[in-house]
């Protein structure tokens, strides 16, 4: 299983990131080797700080690239925190058969959530409700 959790903003103030904002999520897994090798399996999305209001406290972002390690690994995922029901039902429903249409070496996989967040109530944009 692929876990996903701890969703926090950094600012970065030394190394080559410095003057840089991230949002970041600690990733762990269990019965696969770790594909995360990086600053204590994390992932990030990282922007130039006065840039930083365009990260999102979401875990939407933080879906996908694991969905796919999940997929070619044959784990479950699960998001501790909350993503956009859209996005869930659009991961559970189409993302997925079309990545295993993509690839043979990939299979479906359970995708859990702890809730939904609320970022559907707006009417923009495309893809299923």
């Amino acid at each position: 299983m692929i876990t996903i959790k701890n969703l926090r903003i950094e600012d970065i103030t030394q190394g080559r990131l410095a003057g840089w904002s991230r949002v970041v999520a600690d990733i762990d897994v269990e019965n696969m080797p770790n594909p995360y090798h990086n600053e204590g399996n994390q992932i990030y999305f990282a922007t130039p700080t006065q840039d930083k209001a365009m990260l999102s406290r979401s875990y939407d972002a933080f879906l996908l690239i694991p969905l796919y390690i999940a997929m070619s690994y044959k784990q479950d995922l699960h998001i501790c925190g909350k993503v956009s029901k859209r996005l869930y039902k659009n991961i559970t429903t189409y993302v997925q058969s079309i990545l295993c249409d993509f690839s043979d070496k990939l299979s479906k996989v359970k995708v859990s959530v702890d809730g939904f967040s609320d970022v559907d109530s707006h009417t923009g944009g495309g893809g299923e409700l």
